[in-house]
């Protein structure tokens, strides 16, 4: 049961949605499910009035749907869909670099690697290209970046869990903290595409192996399901 602390109203409708958002992105709520909003309220211990504002700022984020008289559903995975999302994730890259290698901010790369090495408290290294959009200080191509990292979550951890994926994404890093370091904006732009391409060519396989792992055991939630078809 993964309740909501309610003792704090001005932040429970934060929590439930970052709650549900976590739900939806990794797949807990299945491709193409109906979300049951009273299921959710019982779940996370609140009203339905909190599952239903998280309900419909996912859908002005773009991560579910919503049909009429229906009621809201999760997004299908969709192979055209996340083909254009990562390549306009490489396209955010590529700008991130042009504008920190042409100006006064290559003097800071070295402290920008330094931030992406270390990471945030209990977790991995920082994506570089999100630390160099967040040292930017554009806020709104800071939300388009997360908001992509938030729609191709799912295939995404898929991809990094393999073999292949773990692979591309070392020599990835470590091409780009090179070149970064060497203020090489050409060989930066043609590791990005390099990158990019192989996440795309990898995708259907990718797909494939999340629906598999998705509908080969029994959703985490909601319990009764195969109620919501």
């Amino acid at each position: 049961m993964n309740a909501i602390d309610a003792s704090k109203p001005a932040k429970v409708a934060d929590r439930v949605y970052a709650s549900i958002k976590q739900m939806v992105i990794s797949y807990d709520i299945r491709p193409g499910q109906q979300i049951p909003i009273e299921d959710l309220a019982e779940h996370l211990l609140v009203s339905v009035t909190p599952v239903r504002e998280a309900l419909n700022r996912l859908l002005n984020d773009g991560l579910i749907t919503r049909r009429a008289a229906r009621g809201f559903y999760n997004r299908d995975i969709d192979l055209k869909e996340l083909t254009d999302l990562f390549q306009l994730r490489g396209s955010l890259a590529i700008s991130a670099f042009l504008f920190v290698l042409r100006s006064d901010m290559r003097q800071q790369i070295p402290d920008l690697l330094q931030q992406a090495r270390q990471g945030g408290p209990n977790k991995g290294p920082l994506p570089i290209c999100a630390t160099m959009i967040n040292a930017l200080g554009n806020r709104e191509m800071l939300r388009i970046y997360n908001n992509i990292i938030d729609k191709i979550h799912f295939v995404w951890q898929i991809y990094a869990a393999s073999e292949q994926g773990a692979q591309d994404i070392a020599a990835y890093r470590a091409d780009l903290y090179r070149l970064l370091t060497e203020q090489d904006l050409a060989g930066c732009i043609d590791v990005i595409d390099r990158n990019i391409k192989n996440q795309v060519n990898a995708l259907e396989s990718t797909i494939q192996h999340g629906l598999g792992l998705l509908f080969s055991q029994s959703p985490p939630f909601p319990r009764n399901a195969a109620t919501m078809a």
